[in-house]
């Protein structure tokens, strides 16, 4: 297992799947978002993987920073998203982000990481009997 924390996150890396914690009382606009997309890309080796974004720490984020998530050439390195939520507001706002946005790979929303994570291995397996041996 590997870890770094950075200003923007703490990142965890194992097995293919990222899990990303976003720095308490972080400010995301595209240029941040761009920074921490980069900085998951360069932890993983610039493999593909599975992301656990943990946002149960309070964070702001813009709709700017939102669509650049979805539609910047780092989604290329994404095989499944699944963000862990705790409050009410910040619910509302991904529901909306995931009807609107319309991220290009699979993503669900969680209230347990547990099932976050549980979801991302179904993602995972699902993938893996996809591929040829």
């Amino acid at each position: 297992m590997k870890q770094l924390s950075t200003s923007l996150a703490d990142f965890t890396y194992e097995n293919t799947i990222l899990i990303v914690c976003p720095v308490e009382g972080l400010y995301l606009d595209a240029p941040e978002m761009e920074a921490m997309l980069k900085e998951a890309v360069a932890f993983t080796g610039g493999e593909k993987y599975y992301a656990l974004i943990d946002m149960t720490r309070h964070i702001d984020s813009t709709s700017e920073a939102r669509t650049y998530y979805s539609v910047s050439e780092y989604s290329k390195f994404r095989y499944a998203d699944a963000l862990v939520i705790e409050s009410l507001a910040t619910r509302l706002v991904t529901n909306f982000y995931l009807s609107i946005d319309k991220p290009p790979v699979p993503s669900k929303m969680f209230t347990a990481k547990e099932d976050a994570m549980t979801w991302l291995l179904e993602q995972k397996q699902n993938n893996d009997s996809k591929k040829p041996k």
